[in-house]
């Protein structure tokens, strides 16, 4: 029987990093790893949610790991006058949403929905599209359904 030596956390750290560097959707070097005893700690900053979330995942499948702390930051890109045109572009292109009764404000990460939707379906489609939108991390809704 093979006897096997358990992964250091210099170990650990090198594969995450490669992991990181593999996985698609994470952004190259903007993400800094540290290990203590087999916890991985991500720390910089992402353009989307969705680049913290593929960050954590790959780690996640690394020998050794045995937790994650995520203290990446989603910066936006863009500034929040884009951010917003973008969204109000979006419910424009989204058949179920009446943009004319939508009021959008964008503050940081954090994207406000004022106004009235006709249902349930209009509001979440209006929640996902500004959630999707470059750098926001939190859609605050504040959405009243009026049919």
């Amino acid at each position: 029987m093979k006897d096997t030596q358990p992964l250091t956390d210099t170990d650990i750290e090198r594969a995450a990093v490669d992991a990181l560097a593999w996985a698609a959707g994470v952004p190259e070097g903007r993400i800094r790893v540290s290990v203590c005893n087999g916890h991985v700690v991500l720390r910089g900053s992402v353009d989307w949610p969705v680049q913290k979330e593929a960050a954590a995942s790959a780690c996640r499948g690394v020998a050794g790991v045995r937790g994650i702390t995520d203290d990446l930051v989603v910066e936006p890109a863009t500034t929040a006058e884009d951010v917003r045109t973008k969204i109000e572009a979006a419910f424009r292109r989204i058949a179920d949403i009446d943009s004319r009764r939508l009021t959008v404000s964008v503050h940081g990460h954090t994207v406000t929905l004022t106004g009235s939707v006709r249902s349930w379906a209009e509001r979440q489609a209006a929640e996902q599209a500004a959630l999707a939108a470059p750098g926001i991390a939190m859609v605050e809704d504040r959405l009243a359904i009026v049919p």
